[in-house]
């Protein structure tokens, strides 16, 4: 297994023994009946007329806030364990929101377009819309990511070598501001806020719509799997192929050992033989499935390239069953084939609904030997970058996502570099050497700094906010929150929301 997985202690095994079974036999079940109606597609519509009722009942919360006196930060109501954030977030003291906009508005086919509400999930959206033969610019693989999160967290995914972040492709949205009023904004109507909403995490205002291309997809996406030798002659192929194909991602299983992934959607494949139906209750998960097909084309004679077609929901999703490699890092016996055999069906285990049933000092046991953060550097500096992390880390795999920034966000992307960036994920428990988590991230973030890389603030941040605003381009947001007094008194700094100040 790819996987380092450090000796346990015996109080940890038999933790980790006894977490299996309530989870297997208890908690997976709960699990899934949750997972069945939080992401059904029923009632997944709403009409314009009925949004605008809802977004007036925002407003109305809105300025009850400000006739209160704007008394503390205002925040949604969504409960702080349904944040996609390492960390539950303490809502207690903050005037709450309630922003009940989880549905579709419009399906465009004339216009190709698709308007939707913040709230919807991705797992929700990538059904509703296969369905009808279409798909949007970038979809993040985890089920329970949604629109709003995706725009106000910068999500990217295996299509942002052409699309940029998640909000680069988006074309409009409407907002509430904290004066309570509606405002609909684009590259040409209220610019400064759709410049400053894409890595804000909702310190702007709140987001009521969305509008986002749609593109015509295929039923299934063909893969083609190369194996490299070295990170340098992986980016090599990268750059000399990325814009050739639709979809490129890679994992990372050691220095020596990359596998890079070509997607392009069809609906007629070549050889119907090789269609791999990878989200099978029984299948092993992607980055497993991944690693058996490296280590063949390795063993044979001819391994440059093998080809498979996966269905194309099973290809937006492969990641969720395992969290990437997540679930199997914490309990490495939920990849036995056994296991997945008897128990595969309760996969994929929501994210937020394990939050709501684990408490918060039961996840920070199990994750505090972990390291869970996105990384995104240069390309140029892809290499030298991870011979650091080899060093202090040595955490495999490691997920490897290009991206073509825009500069319509947040994120700081100087000339000299083209927008050519990636993204490297890591997930998992790295080697001991006589460090903390914390003074490797720090270590990590020092990095950045002077490379012109960036982190995800979705995880551990030690930063503080004068070397975030460093790391990050701040001009549009700034001038927003600096225009509107109500905004604020409303929401605090991006960056102190952020920050996870270590005492």
């Amino acid at each position: 297994m790819a996987i380092h997985q450090p000796s346990r202690s015996i109080l940890r095994s038999i933790l980790d023994f006894v977490m299996l079974i309530v989870l297997l036999i208890f908690i997976g079940p709960c699990v899934k009946i949750f997972n069945y109606f939080n992401m059904s597609t029923r009632n997944c519509y709403t009409t314009h007329k009925r949004h605008a009722k809802k977004v007036e009942n925002v407003q109305a919360q809105v300025r009850r806030w400000i006739e209160g006196g704007r008394k503390g930060h205002m925040c949604t109501a969504k409960p702080g364990w349904k944040s996609f954030s390492i960390h539950k977030v303490d809502k207690r003291g903050f005037y709450k929101v309630e922003v009940d906009l989880n549905d579709i508005i419009e399906i465009d086919v004339e216009n190709k377009r698709l308007i939707v509400e913040p709230g919807m999930m991705m797992g929700q959206l990538t059904k509703i819309l296969t369905d009808k033969g279409f798909t949007i610019p970038v979809v993040p693989e985890l089920d329970s990511l949604t629109v709003g999160g995706l725009i106000c967290g910068a999500g990217l995914e295996t299509s942002s070598h052409h699309y940029g972040v998640f909000a680069d492709a988006v074309t409009s949205f409407e907002l509430v501001t904290a004066d309570g009023d509606v405002l609909n904004c684009s590259e040409t109507e209220n610019s400064d806020y759709f410049y400053a909403v894409s890595h804000s995490y909702g310190t702007i205002g709140f987001l009521t719509s969305v509008t986002i291309p749609l593109i015509p997809a295929g039923k299934y996406m063909q893969i083609e799997y190369v194996y490299v030798d070295s990170i340098p002659n992986a980016v090599k192929l990268m750059q000399q192929r990325n814009k050739n194909h639709a979809y490129v991602e890679g994992i990372i299983y050691s220095m020596t050992d990359v596998m890079l992934m070509f997607g392009d959607m069809t609906s007629n494949p070549s050889d119907p033989s090789r269609i791999n139906y990878i989200n099978r209750w029984y299948k092993p998960f992607f980055h497993n499935i991944v690693e058996n097909v490296m280590n063949r084309m390795k063993s044979s004679k001819n391994n440059a390239k093998y080809i498979e077609y996966f269905p194309l929901r099973d290809y937006f999703h492969r990641h969720s069953r395992g969290m990437f490699w997540q679930f199997e890092n914490t309990l490495p016996a939920l990849s036995n084939p056994l296991i997945m055999l008897l128990f595969g069906w309760v996969h994929p285990f929501n994210v937020h609904a394990m939050w709501a049933l684990f408490p918060n000092f039961m996840y920070r046991f199990i994750t505090r030997s972990q390291v869970i953060q996105d990384f995104c550097v240069p390309t140029v500096k892809l290499d030298e970058f991870l011979q650091k992390c080899d060093t202090i880390y040595k955490v495999y795999p490691i997920w490897l996502c290009a991206a073509k920034l825009q500069n319509r966000s947040m994120v700081k992307t100087p000339a000299v570099y083209g927008g050519d960036y990636m993204d490297l994920g890591f997930y998992g428990t790295p080697i001991d050497v006589g460090r903390s988590i914390a003074d490797r991230i720090r270590e990590c973030e020092q990095y950045l700094l002077k490379n012109d890389g960036f982190l995800g603030l979705y995880a551990d941040v030690f930063l503080s906010n004068e070397e975030l605003r460093q790391m990050f381009y701040t001009i549009p947001y700034d001038k927003v929150r600096n225009a509107s007094s109500s905004c604020r008194k409303a929401f605090p700094d991006v960056f102190d929301k952020a920050m996870r100040r270590i005492k």
